[in-house]
């Protein structure tokens, strides 16, 4: 019945591992917030960490300042209600690999802010094929009848040169439409 592991093992620096089947019992979660962040120690994740909380809509900062190198394809499986991804691996600094397909079921989100930012990503930024053509992140708002209008990119990728697509990103956000203080 819990709903939120907000800030739940947040700055455990001894944290190493996670064993597999962490939150699978846990349906009704819609948060993890937090949840890692500071976690200096934790290189990686079990295959399906999140796979089996189709209620999560919030993983803002959820994996922020740990030492994940790589993130398995599945993690955010079935994850079809999120909407915010906003600094889920800044500053994971080892992080290198990302699986292009890793938020295909994630096509409500509205902010990806700062999330890879501080990383080291290569190879080319995540995408979700649609009709057999490659949709980036920061391609998202051109294709509204499949996902969610992505109103928050800010350095999503920033200093993230090692992506082939990375002159592509830059491009793009200088065509983003910002929202008018007012």
């Amino acid at each position: 019945k819990v709903t939120s592991f907000r800030e739940c093992f947040n700055g455990c620096s001894a944290l190493v591992t996670l064993p597999a089947g962490l939150f699978s019992a846990c349906k009704a979660v819609t948060t993890f917030r937090s949840c890692f962040e500071g976690c200096s120690k934790l290189a990686s994740i079990p295959e399906g960490l999140f796979a089996n909380n189709p209620a999560v809509t919030d993983f803002f900062g959820t994996f922020k300042w740990c030492a994940l190198k790589e993130v398995p394809a599945n993690t955010f499986e079935n994850c079809t209600k999120v909407t915010g991804f906003g600094q889920i691996f800044y500053a994971c600094s080892a992080l290198e690999t990302v699986p292009v397909s890793i938020f295909d079921d994630c096509l409500n989100v509205t902010t990806f802010s700062f999330a890879f930012s501080g990383t080291k990503l290569k190879g080319e930024s995540p995408y979700t094929l649609i009709d057999g053509k490659k949709v980036h992140l920061y391609e998202r708002n051109s294709y509204l009848s499949h996902f969610s209008e992505v109103s928050t990119y800010q350095n999503c990728f920033s200093g993230c040169t090692g992506l082939s697509d990375y002159d592509a990103i830059a491009v793009s956000y200088t065509h983003l439409t910002l929202p008018t203080i007012a």
